[in-house]
């Protein structure tokens, strides 16, 4: 279990970085700011935070892709009592009277339109407090 870590390409990494032989979360700090070659008061020095910068990249999450319109409708059209709703008033419309077919289809489109228009408005949300960082 003491293998060294590889890049995406194959290849060993400049800084010998091995998997713990025991899970990390039952380390002390001490054994861990060990195994990494770190000191907890004192942190990395520049040339070694350099070369895991160019090593590994910055330490940052990556994004979260971005859903269109259209995939939010399909999905809230895939929910199962939406499918549910949507069976009854086919059925209605096949055995049943018109008119309570289409109130159900109305009742489905109203709320779809209300997930979306929800959603919609999160993403203006999102958008907005990324351009506009709070102070």
């Amino acid at each position: 279990m003491n293998n060294i870590l590889k890049q995406s390409q194959g290849q060993s990494l400049p800084i010998a970085l091995s998997v713990p032989d025991r899970a990390w979360h039952t380390m002390t700090p001490n054994e861990v700011e060990s195994h990494f070659g770190t000191d907890s008061s004192t942190g990395l020095d520049e040339a070694t935070v350099l070369q895991r910068l160019a090593q590994f990249g910055p330490n940052r999450l990556a994004e979260a892709k971005q859903q269109t319109i259209w995939q939010v409708f399909l999905e809230e059209i895939r929910e199962p009592l939406i499918v549910l709703l949507l069976g009854t008033g086919v059925l209605y419309a096949v055995w049943g009277n018109i008119g309570d077919a289409l109130t159900i289809q109305c009742v489905i489109l109203l709320l779809v339109v209300t997930v979306i228009g929800t959603f919609w408005i999160e993403i203006r949300k999102v958008i907005f407090w990324r351009g506009n960082p709070q102070q």
